[in-house]
């Protein structure tokens, strides 16, 4: 319908958890009615036992007031146990959709940890019993009731008192709202620049940039730890004048609760029990105003990842693996952007590889070669067009079936946390042979047994010392390993020595004779030579031409330029 409100996928996985939630809303309903066992025990040993000095009914009424409590304690357990397996359900259930989602965005760096972040956020206030006060809530009309079978007037006091509480409720809204999601996105940026300056901590050391970037990275936080003490110091005015009230309450309705009393209008035992029932009238709503910050960084929470996954995000549906493609690439009117954007980094282009050919992609800097090399992975949804590899429409087909059948090596490698052989296996089970077979075809396995524990050996932190060109041939074999129908390799011979260089060059031609499709960016000439298609990238526009044609423009511009235009025969 037009108009109307769109769920989440969020809201949807929340609601598949239901029974959970009903099972703690039972166990509420329980605990709220058991909470009647003290102002109900206190009545009676004020007017019953102590009027008529009966041992035996005050052994009998505390033996049953004992027993409702030890019920109680038990119901408390199962609540808190419920809000537990609730919270964990609901982040099994969303974590994945959402990780996968966060690392498709245009800005991966920035997205995934705030995603994971207001996901943990809302997980713990969930595990946490956070969420216990709102429960509790509707039952304190109920407790406020029951003060008005007392005596009206000591109804009147506690139910004055409640909206008071919730006006306070309000104005913690009102102060705390904007000041909590200005901090929250002020300690993301702290927590990004961090994240930043552990990745370059070489180059940041080498340039002596520690002073500054610790002062960039203080001057972040400390704006956070401004915003904190700000909506810190109202949230504790507002606590604390909830907590002075509630006591002012209390004093209040027992000095009523005796007024009446010597007037003979309610008996002695009432005036305790009405100061009991005053406290579990008012406690959810002075819980809710004290947690009042928190809350608001759930609800900011939960509004990103209801921004994060509209409906359906999250719908999963078992799909059949298709076979092994057949190694042909072919672009059908496909216009390539950066996520996000609206205007075209490359126009339209068309062109089909057929099994065997290399490729190899020049251009200037930032003319769109590794945006393309992105697109053709299937990392990057292309602005018009489609990719297909072996027919398969390559950004429809499932992420973790295409994935085995392309191999893609980025310009700068990184390693994820663990050992090697399981970043080459990309963290799949696999056999030695196939291991050792990729780090061969990548010339890197005499530099991998170098390594301290060998294949075994861990990277990431706390790891050994893994230098730029072992990461590339890692990475290079991570790319080769499992034989894939589409290799993309984005600058392979950077950081490599001559040797190696070699050895890749030679490794791209044993790939032509075993029919896989292999697309390069690239200016080293060595690799320019041996293709068969060079695309040439400029000005948004992509020209197709063989390789010995290329080669033979590169040779008549150096015939008359000193320096190339399109490469490079500088080592690196």
């Amino acid at each position: 319908m037009a108009g109307a409100k769109q769920t989440s996928a969020v809201s949807t996985q929340m609601f598949a958890l239901r029974r959970y939630i009903a099972a703690a809303a039972s166990f509420t309903l329980a605990l709220n009615i058991l909470m009647l066992v003290s102002p109900l025990h206190m009545i009676q040993v004020y007017d019953r036992v102590l009027t008529s000095g009966s041992v035996d009914s005050l052994l009998l009424i505390t033996l049953l007031a004992t027993a409702l409590l030890g019920v109680y304690a038990i119901a408390d357990a199962g609540r808190k146990r419920v809000f537990t397996l609730l919270g964990t359900r609901f982040f099994r259930r969303v974590e994945q959709g959402l990780f996968a989602r966060a690392m498709r965005s245009a800005d991966p760096g920035r997205e995934v940890p705030a995603a994971v972040g207001d996901l943990a956020t809302v997980q713990k206030f969930i595990a946490g019993g956070g969420a216990a006060p709102f429960f509790d809530a509707p039952y304190a009309p109920l407790f406020a009731a029951l003060l008005f079978f007392v005596h009206p007037v000591m109804g009147a006091v506690g139910l004055t008192g409640a909206f008071v509480l919730i006006g306070l409720a309000v104005a913690s809204e009102v102060t705390t709202r904007t000041g909590t999601a200005e901090i929250g996105r002020k300690e993301s940026s702290a927590q990004v620049f961090l994240a930043g300056l552990s990745r370059q901590a070489n180059a940041v050391l080498s340039m002596g940039m520690v002073g500054r970037a610790f002062q960039r990275w203080q001057t972040l936080v400390q704006e956070g730890h401004d915003g904190q003490l700000v909506v810190g110091e109202r949230s504790a005015v507002l606590a604390a004048a909830s907590r002075g009230l509630r006591q002012i309450l209390q004093v209040l309705m027992l000095s009523v609760g005796a007024y009446y009393t010597l007037r003979h209008e309610v008996s002695p035992g009432a005036i305790i029990a009405s100061s009991i029932i005053l406290s579990r009238a008012l406690g959810p709503v002075d819980h809710i105003v004290g947690a009042w910050p928190q809350i608001v960084r759930v609800r900011e929470a939960w509004a990103g990842l209801t921004r994060r996954l509209p409906e359906g995000a999250l719908d999963r549906t078992e799909s059949l693996p298709l076979p092994r493609p057949e190694a042909r690439l072919t672009l059908e009117g496909v216009a390539i952007a950066t996520p996000g954007t609206s205007e075209a980094l490359v126009g339209r282009m068309s062109l089909t590889l057929e099994p065997g050919s290399l490729m190899v992609v020049v251009g200037p800097s930032g003319s769109g070669k590794t945006s393309l090399l992105q697109t053709l992975s299937g990392a990057w949804a292309p602005m018009t067009g489609t990719v297909r590899l072996g027919g398969s429409h390559l950004h429809a087909w499932d992420a973790d079936d295409r994935g085995a059948h392309v191999g893609y090596m980025p310009q700068d490698v990184e390693l994820l946390p663990g050992k090697v052989w399981e970043n080459i296996t990309r963290f799949q089970p696999a056999e030695p042979p196939q291991i050792h077979d990729a780090a061969e075809k990548a010339h890197c396995a005499d530099a991998i047994v170098r390594l301290p524990q060998g294949y075994d050996t861990l990277v990431g932190p706390g790891g050994a010392h893994i230098s730029a060109g072992q990461k590339q041939g890692i990475g290079l074999a991570r790319a080769l390993f499992g034989t894939p129908a589409l290799i993309l390799l984005d600058e392979p011979t950077a950081h490599l020595d001559l040797a190696r260089a070699t050895g890749v060059r030679k490794l791209l031609e044993s790939l032509k004779t075993e029919a896989h499709v292999v697309v390069v960016a690239s200016h080293d000439l060595r690799l320019l030579e041996i293709a068969d298609y060079v695309m040439s990238l400029n000005a948004g526009q992509a020209t197709v031409s063989t390789g010995k044609d290329f080669m033979k423009e590169v040779v008549n511009l150096r015939r008359t330029r000193p320096t190339p235009v399109y490469a490079t025969e500088t080592e690196s």
